[in-house]
């Protein structure tokens, strides 16, 4: 199930990005441009939290469908409307907010980080027009199982991001130029793909569109109702890392953004499509209630991912230093590792956690869901505060982790009763 091939894919991936990355510390170091293109990465990152909001649980009702290839196919025709509409309006809310959005992610920088912030962001906006369509398609590639496929996409967005880069670090165009060819990879790999999705599996739009279908509603609800307490978590941590950290002066959210952007690599490795993988096992599975199924993909994900983080965590501890000398970039090395052991952990305990929250995605507890990541922000943001005068800059990285193992606690508890309500 988990094929060596999908992995071959997901390194190609995390080269390119790895590639970015070190081209990233190359040019920009920590200075104050740093901060501020970095801060505006981040803001990017927290919103696509919001980008699946009416796709996320594409996969599981896709499988609840008629088995008949023309319900299935008109889901997908009419989520790729919506997805396109969605993005249009993603995108004018986004850009007629930026005051609150100055106000959760960067109120404490100085004027010039700030005015960088608010350009790469009317830039970079534009993306999310295009986001709520990418990833609609990448569930359709997963419900049809061409995992490769779906995660091979993934090289469009980053491959034109490293050619933007290249070219600005040769002096050849401007910043924002390189952040323009970044938002026309997203739209090019979005329509690419519904081109490819529409012809390779034969899907009419105009004989697959049925707005009568009723699985529509039910799946627009239940993922915007499950998305609203994924994005609790995922939205909402990244204000809360930024805000913290922008007060600790220039270099240091440089820092934070490097050691972040390596745990990030580093869990794509491990993790990448075999999420996908396992989130269309547990929707098979769970349809016919054949727990023994979804114990034995568990037991297969984690045998696969925990050791490999594990091992490739320790790996990056020595390396990333030796890789940062060999590019020649003066760096506090010391600020970035600790960084980095904190935030390692931290993924370490979502990799832990992610079976337990792909089975509660694919049983539609949302109403849980919310209130567990509830509580993990607001203990997150509590203990941070507690912690601060004790700490200093390290008291955001300590709370994240423990606000994290307590939601992986609850989550767990989560799993049993599931599986427990499969047996009855």
């Amino acid at each position: 199930m988990f094929k060596k091939r999908y992995s071959l894919i997901a390194a190609c991936v995390v080269f390119l990005n790895l590639l970015i990355f070190v081209l990233q510390i190359k040019t920009f170091g920590t200075t104050s441009i740093a901060d501020a293109l970095f801060t505006s990465i981040l803001v990017i990152t927290a919103f696509m939290a919001f980008s699946g909001v009416l796709v996320d649980q594409f996969v599981v009702f896709y499988y609840k469908s008629d088995n008949r290839r023309s319900k299935r196919d008109s889901l997908y025709v009419a989520m790729f409307l919506l997805s396109i509409l969605y993005g249009i309006v993603f995108y004018l809310l986004l850009t007629n907010s930026l005051d609150l959005i100055k106000y959760l992610f960067f109120s404490q920088f100085d004027g010039y980080i700030e005015n960088s912030i608010f350009q790469f962001l009317k830039i970079l906006f534009f993306e999310m027009a295009f986001w709520p369509l990418y990833i609609l398609n990448q569930k359709m590639l997963n419900s049809k199982a061409y995992y490769s496929v779906s995660y091979a996409l993934n090289l469009i967005p980053s491959l034109a991001f490293l050619i933007g880069l290249s070219l600005y670090y040769f002096g050849q165009i401007s910043l924002e130029e390189a952040l323009i060819i970044k938002v026309v990879g997203v739209s090019f790999a979005s329509v690419v793909s519904s081109i490819f999705i529409f012809n390779f599996f034969n899907i009419s739009f105009y004989d697959g569109l049925d707005i009568e279908n009723k699985l529509i509603k039910d799946l627009i609800k239940s993922s915007f109702m499950m998305k609203l307490g994924h994005n609790i978590h995922n939205f909402l941590v990244i204000p809360v890392f930024t805000g913290y950290l922008s007060s600790f002066g220039t270099g240091v959210i440089s820092s934070f953004y490097y050691a972040y952007k390596s745990v990030v690599i580093l869990h794509s490795i491990v993790v990448g499509p075999q999420v996908a993988v396992c989130q269309t096992e547990f929707s098979k599975f769970y349809s016919v209630k054949n727990i023994l199924g979804i114990e034995k993909v568990s037991r297969n994900y984690y045998k696969f991912s925990l050791f490999f983080y594990i091992f490739l965590w320790l790996v990056g501890y020595a390396l990333v230093p030796i890789i940062f000398e060999l590019i020649g970039v003066g760096f506090n090395y010391a600020l970035f590792l600790g960084f980095y052991a904190f935030l390692g952990f931290w993924y370490f305990l979502i990799t832990v956690e992610s079976v337990s929250v792909l089975l509660a995605v694919t049983a539609n507890r949302y109403i849980y869901f919310i209130g567990v990541n509830l509580l993990f922000i607001g203990s997150f943001y509590l203990i941070t505060n507690f912690l601060s005068s004790y700490l200093n800059l390290y008291a955001v990285f300590v709370a994240v982790c423990l606000a994290q193992f307590f939601s992986l606690c609850l989550y767990f508890i989560m799993a049993l009763k599931i599986k427990k309500e499969m047996t009855l």
